[in-house]
C-alpha cells in the first residue's frame, strides 16, 4: 500500500508527485503518462522510473521530520537510483516540511497537511489532512475535507458537507453532537 509522501523518480532524477491529491503510485503513473512522460513499466529490464516514499517509520510520528526516511517501493532498486537518492530525499523532506503545521491558522485549503503539537485550525475547506497528532484541533471541516488518521488527543469539532475522518487512535475524537450539513 502506498504511503505519504509517494513519488516517482525518473532516471534523470526528476521527481513526479501529486501529494495534494494522491499517494498512489499507479495513479501517478497514469496521470504523468497522460502528461507526456514515457512511464512504461519496464521494471525487470530497463526501469525508466522508480517508485519511492518519504515516510516516517511509524505513522504516529509523522509530525517529526527526524523520523522520516526514503523508501524504494520496488522489489529491487535500480542501480541508477543511487546517484539521485540523496537529492530526492532532500527534495521530499522540503515538501513534507511545508505540510507540517504546529501553529494556529484560520484556514487550510487543499493539502496535504500534517497537524501536530498545539495546532488549532479554524476551518478546513476541501483539505487533505494526512494526519493529526498530539492535541491538534480542527474547528470546522467543509466540502470534501478529509482526515486520513488522528492520533493522541487530536480533535475535530464540526464536520460539514461530505467531510470525513478515516481512522482514529488514542484519545482522538470527533464532537459528533456538532456534525451538521451546511445549508
Amino acid at each position: 500500500m502506498c504511503q505519504f509522501l509517494s513519488a516517482l523518480v525518473l532516471r534523470d532524477g526528476t521527481i513526479l508527485s501529486r501529494e495534494d491529491v494522491t499517494d498512489s503510485h499507479e495513479i501517478l503513473i497514469k496521470w504523468y503518462s497522460q502528461q507526456g512522460h514515457d512511464l512504461r513499466d519496464d521494471r525487470e529490464f530497463n526501469p525508466r522510473f522508480v517508485r519511492v516514499e518519504y515516510t516516517p517509520e511509524r505513522a504516529q510520528d509523522a509530525g517529526d521530520l527526524n523520523n522520516y526516511r526514503l523508501v524504494v517501493d520496488e522489489q529491487t532498486e535500480p542501480a541508477w537510483f543511487a546517484a539521485h537518492s540523496e537529492e530526492v530525499a532532500r527534495a521530499l523532506r522540503r515538501k513534507v516540511k511545508r505540510c507540517i503545521v504546529s501553529d494556529s491558522r484560520d484556514l487550510l485549503i487543499g493539502g496535504p497537511w500534517i497537524l501536530t503539537g498545539d495546532a488549532i485550525i479554524g476551518e478546513c475547506h476541501s483539505a487533505r489532512v494526512v494526519s493529526m497528532h498530539d492535541s491538534s484541533k480542527v474547528d470546522v471541516m467543509y466540502g470534501s475535507s478529509k482526515v486520513d488518521a488522528m492520533y493522541g488527543s487530536s480533535k475535530v469539532d464540526t464536520m460539514c458537507d461530505s467531510s470525513k475522518v478515516d481512522a482514529m487512535y488514542g484519545r482522538s475524537k470527533i464532537d459528533t453532537d456538532k456534525r451538521k450539513d451546511k445549508k
